[in-house]
């Protein structure tokens, strides 16, 4: 580590000499009524980015994903919020500290490029990263490639240090303290982090929910705002999908799985020897105890919701919640509304008679083929959806919105 007593040993860059020279000029006046401090940040971040904001752009947009780092990018990299910033200078005004030479760093437990880099990617976007051991500049967009190129390890100032006294009490050492904003840097500030940069560049996520019954045209209407407004079209398999793919979910929703394997082997089992069978008895329809209970789907789905990509951007969920129930476990937390994840707008598709739905689904790919199963599953699920819905003395989806 470099200390703030090395200053002297730095050879800076010949574009950054006129900077060294001024700093030499200011530490070396000789006007006894002048206090000349000079304090050198770590690379800047924070209230909608400035060193870093090319970063936070790319992996926003999802281009290119993954977001291109230099060769292994294990080199150290300074960095320090600017609301940290700011307060380093208002103390070094108040404190009037004995050494001239400040260095205003945070406290990052991993302050690697390729730490911080994926940092900002799991940030605003996917968490993913590539590290290019040959590239040319001029074919590949890096942001400040030099400068994120340097390996320099600094201490923290000691001025940002504070003790508590002996016999002093703790609301007095807690107003004179240094009160950090980000005091461990980028990795561990996520959330600080995307809020301030969607506010600053006045982005607002965009949180669309679509129900209705089957057929009724909803997933094709999720499917195409969704694509319009470059927003996640979320279905219940395809987060089913992504939770197998998260180390916090997968071993639960794998667990689940043959829990529901062994539920559908034993209701066969039962099937096949309950009294008085017939051959002639159809096959036992075990379409719902394949699914995964209301309860832990929502789990899943409100996991998917809190996924950096849908807190920056916002969601498209389409079919779910399917009931009130659903509704009060996915949105609700401790009697409250999860505000981080409640949908802006919410779109029920309830202008539809059965028999117009029926002539929907003659419409789909594959219907003449296999006409049963699929009139069987409708008349399934759109029992289901009124029976959720539409049954008397039942609260009913648009009543919790």
């Amino acid at each position: 580590y470099y200390k703030e007593s090395d200053y002297t040993k730095r050879i800076p860059n010949k574009r950054y000499f006129q900077y060294k020279i001024l700093e030499t000029q200011a530490l070396t006046h000789n006007n006894p009524m002048l206090k000349v401090y000079i304090i050198c940040p770590g690379f800047v971040y924070g209230c909608g980015e400035d060193f870093f904001f090319d970063y936070f752009k790319m992996a926003w947009l999802g281009r290119p994903d993954p977001i291109p780092i230099i060769e292994d990018g294990l080199n150290s990299i300074p960095t320090i919020h600017i609301m940290d910033l700011v307060q380093v200078i208002r103390r070094v005004i108040d404190k009037k500290p004995p050494n001239k030479y400040i260095f205003a760093v945070d406290k990052t437990k991993n302050p690697s490029m390729k730490n911080i880099i994926r940092s900002i990617s799991k940030c605003m976007g996917s968490g993913k990263i590539q590290c290019l051991k040959e590239f040319n500049i001029d074919e590949v967009e890096i942001p400040n490639y030099s400068e994120l190129s340097i390996d320099v390890k600094m201490k923290t100032s000691k001025l940002l240090f504070d003790e508590r006294k002996q016999d002093e009490d703790i609301e007095d050492f807690n107003k004179r303290r240094f009160k950090w904003h980000c005091e461990y840097g980028i990795p561990e500030n996520l959330d600080i982090l995307r809020n301030e940069f969607n506010i600053y560049r006045n982005l607002k996520s965009v949180k669309i929910l679509i129900l209705g019954p089957p057929t009724s045209g909803k997933s094709e209407i999720a499917k195409k705002i969704a694509t319009k407004l470059k927003l996640s079209h979320l279905r219940i398999q395809d987060i089913i999908e992504w939770a197998k793919n998260q180390s916090e979910l997968s071993e639960e929703v794998k667990q689940k799985e043959i829990e529901i394997e062994e539920i559908v082997k034993q209701a066969l089992e039962d099937y096949e020897k309950r009294k008085n069978k017939r051959k002639t008895d159809p096959p036992l329809d075990t379409t719902n105890l394949k699914k995964f209970p209301s309860e832990f789907l929502s789990k899943l789905i409100k996991a998917r919701l809190r996924s950096s990509e849908c807190l920056t951007k916002g969601y498209v969920l389409d079919g779910y919640p399917k009931k009130y129930q659903d509704c009060v476990d996915l949105f609700m937390e401790n009697e409250q509304l999860a505000k981080d994840i409640i949908p802006d707008s919410v779109v029920i598709i309830s202008n539809c008679t059965e028999e117009s739905l029926k002539a929907k689904l003659k419409t789909i790919k594959g219907y003449e083929e296999n006409m049963i199963e699929y009139e069987n599953r409708f008349l399934r699920r759109y029992t289901e959806y009124k029976n959720n819905n539409e049954a008397e003395g039942i609260r009913k989806l648009n009543e919790f919105f």
